[in-house]
């Protein structure tokens, strides 16, 4: 009886409206308000801050596409100078031509690719839509 009084007791301090009879009724939900914001309160954007952080944004999107171009360039020239690069490029050729010549004899990926290529052939065109011209012809290549 004690061990019961004593987790009732411990119950009523973490919890303290679990023992009260009366119940609180949440508060009523507050519509958004698109106003300006009260007094004292700071505008989450203003005109000038929205410049400055497109500005930023723009910049920093400047400076990415600027690396990875350099990323680009810097791979093209390795690929067009690097020996072994060279070799091992080579290499994962040949070991790619092997390895789609086993693919093309397994008779399951054939017939798939029949199957998909005979879907492709019987898929009914969609109607032109004003919208998006010439999207509804060839919207979808095959496969492979």
């Amino acid at each position: 009886m004690q061990k019961i009084l004593i987790f009732l007791f411990a119950a009523a301090c973490v919890f303290p409206g679990w023992l009260a009879a009366e119940e609180t009724t949440p508060p009523a939900p507050q519509p958004l308000k698109m106003d300006a914001p009260g007094p004292g309160r700071p505008a989450p954007f203003t005109a000038e801050m929205s410049a400055e952080f497109m500005r930023k944004v723009m910049e920093t999107s400047a400076r990415i596409e600027k690396i990875r171009n350099q990323i680009a360039e810097r791979r093209q020239e390795l690929f067009e100078t690097d020996d072994s690069i060279k070799e091992h490029r080579a290499a994962l050729v040949e070991l790619q031509t092997q390895i789609n010549a086993i693919l093309d004899e397994d008779p399951e990926i054939s017939r798939l690719r029949m199957e998909s290529d005979i879907l492709w052939t019987t898929m009914p065109s969609m109607p032109h839509s004003p919208m998006r011209p010439g999207a509804a012809r060839n919207m979808f290549p095959p496969p492979h």
